[in-house]
């Protein structure tokens, strides 16, 4: 499927259609029509077949590598390579039957701290994720989330080929596989209403293996409410779900429509943000929308900067409620 993501409510493709397009030959494409949006996106999509756009893989990862804090050690000069090893593992497998266009992909920053390592070449790390999404008719990006996990630990050999096994737990490539499908599960709740299911139940799955196999981090058993197993859970929460509902409308029906009608976005972000904000009101635990504010707050800022007074003011009281610890940014607003 080659999946055009701006147009209306994430439109998919069938390469054969596109070969129907190219060839005007409408009777083979008109059966594959969504009768409420492929009609209206008919000669759009002829013209992206035409256009012989260059197709991507869904994830263009960038790693960053820091190994400062390996003072002393000697003979490990090969962990150079786990920058290329992950950005190969992440970029080049295919992690949906979807084809993205270039300019579609999500972008993943990681960064990997690496702070010691034994004479068996396990390490002890920090790893940084950022996922973000292209905003439409523009060149900006959004963040999906940011996360911080302060203690990685994994095993790493000279010219170690991983392995993409969702059966298997496997410190290295089980985390990687987990934050990819969490940046797939942000990135589909963000062109459609709850379009990344199949992705966090995905993810759900990798956690109960790692959980099973005992990994650290991947349980229910710890002191702390915020690890990977409590954030799959809420996401795949019914619960959450009029929180995920205006994720899509903040980013569809709010930031993508931004450049072309800033009254209307900035409605329907207010939107987003009452529901969100009434969701949180709701639910016990607050990680998911603590989640959703630390990667917004600027933005949403930014959002309203340059609203009219009145609409100034009712985004300052709303996000001053709904998320007190950035109100130094929100301020700015008054």
């Amino acid at each position: 499927m080659v999946v055009y993501r701006f147009m209306e409510e994430s439109l998919c493709v069938p390469l054969d259609v596109c070969m129907a397009l190219t060839h005007k030959s409408l009777q083979k494409a008109i059966p594959y029509m969504r009768n409420r949006i492929f009609y209206n996106f008919f000669f759009a999509v002829a013209v992206l077949c035409l256009s012989g756009q260059v197709l991507a893989q869904e994830i263009k990862a960038n790693v960053t590598l820091d190994k400062s804090q390996l003072t002393g050690a000697t003979g490990i000069n090969y962990v150079d390579d786990i920058k290329s090893v992950i950005e190969r593992y992440i970029n080049e497998h295919k992690w949906t039957n979807d084809t993205y266009r270039e300019e579609e992909r999500i972008v993943m920053n990681i960064q990997v701290t690496l702070l010691a390592i034994d004479a068996n070449s396990n390490f002890e790390s920090a790893l940084i994720v950022t996922a973000e999404r292209p905003i439409y008719n523009s060149t900006s990006q959004s963040i999906l989330f940011q996360l911080t996990e302060p203690s990685w630990k994994f095993n790493y050999t000279p010219n170690r080929t991983l392995l993409n096994d969702p059966l298997q737990f496997d410190e290295f490539a089980t985390m990687l596989d987990y934050y990819v499908l969490l940046a797939l599960g942000y990135d589909g709740d963000s062109f459609a209403e709850l379009g990344g299911s199949p992705f966090f139940r995905r993810a759900q799955n990798i956690v109960d293996v790692a959980a099973t196999a005992g990994g650290a981090g991947w349980s229910s058993s710890t002191s702390t409410l915020r690890n990977r197993f409590f954030l799959i859970s809420r996401l795949n929460d019914p619960n959450y779900d009029r929180f995920r509902r205006a994720y899509y409308q903040y980013h569809r029906r709010g930031l993508d429509v931004f450049i072309d009608n800033q009254n209307a976005a900035r409605t329907n972000v207010m939107e987003a943000l009452r529901s969100i904000y009434e969701n949180k009101r709701q639910t016990a635990d607050t990680f998911v929308f603590d989640m959703f504010f630390n990667a917004k707050f600027r933005e949403l800022a930014g959002i309203f900067g340059d609203a009219d007074q009145q609409q100034r003011i009712q985004a300052y009281q709303l996000l001053s409620q709904a998320d007190p610890s950035h109100l130094t940014e929100y301020d700015k607003l008054r």
